[in-house]
Protein backbone atom coordinates (compact mmCIF):
# COMPACT_ATOMS: atom_id res chain seq x y z
CA UNK A 1 0.00 0.00 0.00
CA UNK A 2 1.43 3.28 -0.89
CA UNK A 3 0.81 6.69 0.76
CA UNK A 4 -0.57 9.00 -1.32
CA UNK A 5 -0.31 12.63 -2.16
CA UNK A 6 -3.23 14.77 -0.91
CA UNK A 7 -1.39 18.20 -1.14
CA UNK A 8 -3.63 19.44 -4.11
CA UNK A 9 -5.47 22.76 -3.44
CA UNK A 10 -8.38 21.46 -5.08
CA UNK A 11 -9.25 18.50 -3.30
CA UNK A 12 -12.14 18.56 -1.11
CA UNK A 13 -12.07 17.06 2.03
CA UNK A 14 -14.88 14.24 0.92
CA UNK A 15 -12.67 13.61 -2.33
CA UNK A 16 -9.94 12.71 0.04
CA UNK A 17 -11.99 10.52 2.20
CA UNK A 18 -13.58 8.65 -0.76
CA UNK A 19 -10.06 7.92 -2.53
CA UNK A 20 -8.55 6.49 0.77
CA UNK A 21 -9.45 2.97 2.49
CA UNK A 22 -7.68 3.70 5.92
CA UNK A 23 -7.78 7.24 7.51
CA UNK A 24 -6.43 8.02 10.62
CA UNK A 25 -7.15 11.55 12.12
CA UNK A 26 -4.24 13.17 14.23
CA UNK A 27 -4.16 16.47 16.19
CA UNK A 28 -4.05 17.45 19.93
CA UNK A 29 -6.85 16.54 22.09
CA UNK A 30 -9.85 18.03 23.06
CA UNK A 31 -10.39 19.78 18.93
CA UNK A 32 -13.21 17.63 17.68
CA UNK A 33 -11.12 14.38 16.27
CA UNK A 34 -13.36 11.79 17.59
CA UNK A 35 -16.93 14.02 16.72
CA UNK A 36 -14.67 14.30 13.20
CA UNK A 37 -14.06 10.61 12.88
CA UNK A 38 -17.48 9.76 13.91
CA UNK A 39 -18.73 11.74 11.33
CA UNK A 40 -16.87 10.21 8.49
CA UNK A 41 -17.63 6.75 9.68
CA UNK A 42 -21.53 7.67 10.15
CA UNK A 43 -21.34 9.74 6.88
CA UNK A 44 -19.20 7.34 4.44
CA UNK A 45 -19.66 3.92 5.90
CA UNK A 46 -15.92 3.29 7.75
CA UNK A 47 -15.32 1.73 10.47
CA UNK A 48 -15.15 3.94 13.27
CA UNK A 49 -11.92 2.61 16.04
CA UNK A 50 -11.92 5.06 18.82
CA UNK A 51 -9.29 5.52 21.59
CA UNK A 52 -10.78 2.47 23.36
CA UNK A 53 -8.52 2.74 26.48
CA UNK A 54 -9.47 6.85 27.18
CA UNK A 55 -13.23 5.86 26.84
CA UNK A 56 -12.62 2.98 29.17
CA UNK A 57 -10.76 5.32 31.58
CA UNK A 58 -13.95 7.63 31.40
CA UNK A 59 -16.35 5.32 31.87
CA UNK A 60 -14.93 5.09 35.24
CA UNK A 61 -14.62 8.92 36.41
CA UNK A 62 -10.60 8.85 35.67
CA UNK A 63 -9.15 11.22 33.06
CA UNK A 64 -5.74 10.29 31.63
CA UNK A 65 -4.14 13.63 32.35
CA UNK A 66 -4.69 13.23 36.11
CA UNK A 67 -2.58 9.41 36.55
CA UNK A 68 0.69 8.88 37.77
CA UNK A 69 3.28 7.89 35.84
CA UNK A 70 2.95 4.41 36.20
CA UNK A 71 -0.85 4.85 35.07
CA UNK A 72 0.52 6.68 31.89
CA UNK A 73 2.48 3.74 30.74
CA UNK A 74 0.02 1.80 31.69
CA UNK A 75 -2.53 3.88 29.69
CA UNK A 76 -0.34 4.62 26.57
CA UNK A 77 0.66 0.86 26.22
CA UNK A 78 -3.11 0.09 26.38
CA UNK A 79 -3.69 2.72 23.38
CA UNK A 80 -0.75 1.49 21.04
CA UNK A 81 -1.42 -2.28 21.57
CA UNK A 82 -5.34 -1.92 21.01
CA UNK A 83 -4.84 0.87 18.06
CA UNK A 84 -2.53 -2.36 16.59
CA UNK A 85 -4.77 -4.76 16.85
CA UNK A 86 -7.57 -3.07 15.58
CA UNK A 87 -6.35 -1.17 12.18
CA UNK A 88 -4.78 -5.00 11.24
CA UNK A 89 -7.49 -6.68 11.59
CA UNK A 90 -9.87 -4.12 9.53
CA UNK A 91 -9.45 -2.66 6.20
CA UNK A 92 -11.89 0.15 5.90
CA UNK A 93 -11.44 2.64 8.55
CA UNK A 94 -11.11 6.00 10.46
CA UNK A 95 -9.40 6.07 13.60
CA UNK A 96 -9.42 9.06 15.84
CA UNK A 97 -5.80 9.25 16.56
CA UNK A 98 -2.67 8.00 14.90
CA UNK A 99 0.70 6.20 15.75
CA UNK A 100 1.82 10.29 15.15
CA UNK A 101 -0.44 11.29 18.06
CA UNK A 102 0.64 8.23 20.49
CA UNK A 103 4.65 9.69 19.63
CA UNK A 104 3.35 13.05 20.47
CA UNK A 105 2.67 11.75 23.78
CA UNK A 106 4.90 9.36 24.87
CA UNK A 107 7.58 11.96 24.17
CA UNK A 108 5.93 14.62 26.47
CA UNK A 109 5.14 12.20 29.14
CA UNK A 110 9.46 11.48 29.18
CA UNK A 111 9.97 14.84 28.98
CA UNK A 112 7.74 16.11 31.77
CA UNK A 113 9.50 13.61 34.33
CA UNK A 114 13.00 13.77 35.69
CA UNK A 115 12.26 9.78 36.82
CA UNK A 116 12.99 7.40 34.58
CA UNK A 117 9.71 4.75 33.28
CA UNK A 118 11.20 2.05 31.53
CA UNK A 119 7.60 0.75 29.98
CA UNK A 120 7.35 4.41 28.27
CA UNK A 121 10.73 4.26 26.77
CA UNK A 122 10.27 1.02 25.11
CA UNK A 123 6.67 2.05 24.09
CA UNK A 124 9.21 4.84 22.33
CA UNK A 125 11.19 2.65 20.81
CA UNK A 126 8.25 0.89 19.23
CA UNK A 127 6.38 3.69 18.15
CA UNK A 128 9.65 5.09 16.39
CA UNK A 129 10.26 1.50 14.70
CA UNK A 130 6.31 1.84 13.18
CA UNK A 131 6.25 5.39 12.68
CA UNK A 132 8.77 3.91 9.70
CA UNK A 133 5.82 2.47 8.53
CA UNK A 134 3.04 4.67 8.73
CA UNK A 135 2.57 4.65 4.93
CA UNK A 136 1.64 1.27 5.12
CA UNK A 137 -0.55 1.59 8.06
CA UNK A 138 -2.89 4.53 6.75
CA UNK A 139 -3.66 5.37 2.97
CA UNK A 140 -4.79 9.02 4.41
CA UNK A 141 -3.68 10.95 7.55
CA UNK A 142 -5.66 14.46 8.16
CA UNK A 143 -4.22 16.12 10.78
CA UNK A 144 -6.80 18.32 12.41
CA UNK A 145 -5.15 21.83 13.25
CA UNK A 146 -6.27 24.05 16.29
CA UNK A 147 -6.30 27.23 13.94
CA UNK A 148 -8.05 30.02 15.58
CA UNK A 149 -8.72 27.87 18.57
CA UNK A 150 -7.45 28.82 22.45
CA UNK A 151 -4.84 25.71 23.71
CA UNK A 152 -3.09 25.05 26.95
CA UNK A 153 0.65 24.61 27.56
CA UNK A 154 -0.03 20.76 26.65
CA UNK A 155 -2.30 21.11 23.44
CA UNK A 156 0.48 23.30 21.99
CA UNK A 157 3.32 21.00 22.90
CA UNK A 158 1.17 17.84 21.53
CA UNK A 159 0.15 20.25 18.33
CA UNK A 160 3.66 21.37 17.86
CA UNK A 161 4.84 17.72 18.10
CA UNK A 162 2.17 16.61 15.31
CA UNK A 163 3.08 18.58 13.05
CA UNK A 164 6.69 17.72 13.40
CA UNK A 165 6.43 14.16 13.00
CA UNK A 166 4.39 14.69 10.73
CA UNK A 167 6.68 16.38 8.47
CA UNK A 168 9.61 13.66 9.43
CA UNK A 169 7.49 10.59 8.52
CA UNK A 170 4.34 11.55 6.69
CA UNK A 171 4.48 14.49 4.73
CA UNK A 172 1.56 13.83 2.30
CA UNK A 173 -1.14 14.57 4.63
CA UNK A 174 -4.16 17.14 4.72
CA UNK A 175 -4.59 19.73 6.70
CA UNK A 176 -8.22 20.90 7.74
CA UNK A 177 -9.38 23.64 10.66
CA UNK A 178 -12.65 23.84 12.11
CA UNK A 179 -13.31 26.99 8.94
CA UNK A 180 -13.08 24.43 5.96
CA UNK A 181 -15.18 21.23 7.92
CA UNK A 182 -17.36 23.78 8.33
CA UNK A 183 -17.60 24.87 4.71
CA UNK A 184 -17.70 21.13 3.79
CA UNK A 185 -19.60 19.84 6.57
CA UNK A 186 -21.83 22.18 8.40
CA UNK A 187 -24.15 19.42 9.61
CA UNK A 188 -21.04 17.83 11.69
CA UNK A 189 -20.24 21.34 13.44
CA UNK A 190 -24.22 21.49 14.59
CA UNK A 191 -23.98 18.44 16.11
CA UNK A 192 -20.90 19.52 17.78
CA UNK A 193 -22.29 22.63 19.01
CA UNK A 194 -25.86 20.42 20.21
CA UNK A 195 -23.08 18.25 22.42
CA UNK A 196 -21.87 21.15 24.19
Amino acid sequence: MTHRSMHKSCMTITEAILSNERIAICGTHGIGKTLLSRYISDTFGYKHIPEIARERLEEKGVWWDRLTKEGVSLFQNAIFYSHMFMIQNEHRFVVDRSILDHMAYVDLHLRDTSEFYPALVDLQLKLWETANNVGNMYDLLIYYSPDGLKLDRVQESIDYGIKFLLGTYAPNYVTVTRKKINAEFPDMLMSMKMAV
